[in-house]
């Protein structure tokens, strides 16, 4: 993230939610790292709508400043 968006009111939270919730995706209790995904679908499905939600708020703060590589042509989904 470019720093002068470090901080910022719209999109930080935002991010800090999203990584909260993938940590959360995870075991890791010093003994045993795996992953235990989401327990349930709709939960999955609120998680990618916010990630892209969050995403396109970027990529409109950037103005095409930066190129947000999409490998996984995540970005062509459609939020619902």
């Amino acid at each position: 993230m470019p720093p002068y968006l470090i901080g910022d009111s719209d999109i930080d939270p935002k991010f800090l939610n999203i990584q909260k919730i993938y940590d959360s995706l995870y075991l890791d209790d010093g003994k045993e790292f795996k992953y235990i995904g989401f327990k349930e679908a709709e939960k999955r499905e609120n998680f990618f709508r916010e990630l892209l939600l969050v995403i396109n708020l970027l990529k409109n703060k950037l103005n095409d400043e930066y190129i947000i590589e999409d490998n996984m042509d995540f970005l062509k989904k459609t939020i619902n």
